[in-house]
């Protein structure tokens, strides 16, 4: 019996062990930036449409190859009945009363380098299109997954400071109910400071719902179902290298011209002679009698070539020219309009780093001043209102303080943005 009540006791303490273990782990985890960002790149649907149209360059190539170079194999068969009924139809010499076909066709197109050259670099400036898709999105991710970081990170970091603060009130709260134990200290004094902790708690609650609604964006955008109240790791950002004059932003635009020269080219397919190659071989007849002598095969050339259509080709060209220039317009101003902007946002975080070396030494004047104040409320040498007073100007500094080193990271963040 003594041995099975040990083995229970094991049991019982193992299975606790393992319980304590689990929620520690669970609430231990805390994720970083790139964890988020990977996610988002992962979960994004358009990463995954133009990786997949990436994929499928070859397949594309191989179907123009098929249209342009590879012979067309296809066959036909036609039954013609015209009847002439009390010498009323069609003109017998038009129709000879039927016409009975079957034939096997092969057509093979010639001389047609330059529409095949033309359409394979249609599809390359598709490509360069998808990749660039591709390249844009995964830059927007990375500005839109980190502001919504920063965010939740800054909520956060807000919430710590107001367990610093609660911390703090819990503490005085101790040491002023020993000394009104002791009759050295008030009753409303211990009622203010109740107060007081008890409106921090409410400024905590809120500011976790607020970092839970901004927790759950980030998840939203990074395409996670979690919705657990993960803990986040502090991050760094760099300031970008400003030295950066040729944007990516600009490639689209080039791509677009790009895409105007292919598209003259297009149009002036439609107006080059078309030459194919044909060879036929089956029935062909007009009459049903002797039917099995009328088999045969017949070879020659299809020639198509315009004329005059209206100077269709010239009114195409000036439209494509037009947009063309629209689109030169636009680029210069995105050009001009990015150097102006990243001028303003680096102006925005030289003066933000002003601020902040201010708000640095500020803040140790604070902590200097607010250990002085608890040694002296703990002698009874301060009043409950001012120690009040002195703990509500350092929670605004350190909520403005706050604000202000996360207003500089997503400064930084914008300015690398626009700077790539």
């Amino acid at each position: 019996m003594y041995f099975c009540f040990i083995g229970k006791v094991k049991s019982i303490l193992t299975v606790i062990f393992l319980i304590i273990l689990f929620y520690s782990n669970c609430y231990s985890q805390s994720r970083d930036l790139n964890y988020y960002i990977q996610s988002a790149y992962k979960n994004n649907p358009v990463l995954y449409e133009n990786n997949k149209q990436i994929s499928s360059y070859n397949t594309e190539k191989e179907l123009i190859y098929s249209e342009l170079r590879r012979p067309r194999v296809y066959g036909t068969a036609n039954y013609l009945f015209a009847p002439t009924i009390n010498e009323y139809g069609y003109d017998s010499a038009t129709t000879n009363g039927g016409w009975y076909s079957a034939m096997l066709n092969v057509d093979f197109p010639l001389f047609n380098g330059y529409e095949l050259s033309t359409r394979l670099e249609e599809a390359n400036i598709e490509q360069s299109g998808y990749k660039n898709n591709l390249t844009l999105e995964r830059h927007n991710i990375n500005k839109e997954i980190t502001d919504l970081y920063l965010t939740a990170l800054q909520d956060q970091e807000q919430i710590k400071l107001e367990d610093e603060i609660i911390n703090t009130l819990d503490y005085q709260k101790n040491v002023l109910k020993a000394l009104i134990s002791h009759g050295a200290g008030k009753v409303a004094d211990y009622s203010l400071l109740e107060v007081e902790y008890q409106d921090q708690i409410l400024m905590k609650n809120q500011l976790e719902a607020s970092y839970q609604s901004d927790l759950m964006a980030l998840n939203l955008s990074a395409g996670i179902k979690d919705t657990a109240m993960i803990p986040l790791k502090e991050t760094e950002l760099i300031l970008a290298d400003t030295t950066v004059h040729s944007s990516h932003f600009l490639e689209s635009f080039t791509l677009d011209s790009l895409r105007f020269l292919t598209e003259q080219k297009s149009n002036e397919i439609n107006y080059r002679p078309q030459i194919d190659f044909f060879i036929n071989g089956g029935l062909n007849a007009v009459t049903y009698i002797d039917i099995y002598k009328k088999f045969g095969v017949s070879t020659g050339f299809n020639i198509t070539f315009s004329l005059y259509d209206g100077n269709q080709l010239e009114k195409k060209n000036y439209l494509v020219r037009l947009r063309q220039d629209i689109n030169s317009s636009q680029k210069n101003y995105f050009a001009s309009q990015n150097v102006i902007r990243k001028r303003s946002i680096k102006n925005d975080i030289l003066n933000q780093e002003k601020l902040l070396d201010q708000l640095n030494k500020q803040e140790e004047n604070y902590k200097v001043l607010l250990d002085l104040f608890k040694k002296e409320f703990s002698s009874g040498d301060v009043s409950v209102i001012d120690y009040i007073n002195i703990l509500k100007n350092y929670i605004s500094f350190k909520t403005e303080f706050i604000q202000n080193k996360y207003n500089h990271l997503h400064s930084i963040n914008e300015f690398n943005y626009w700077n790539w």
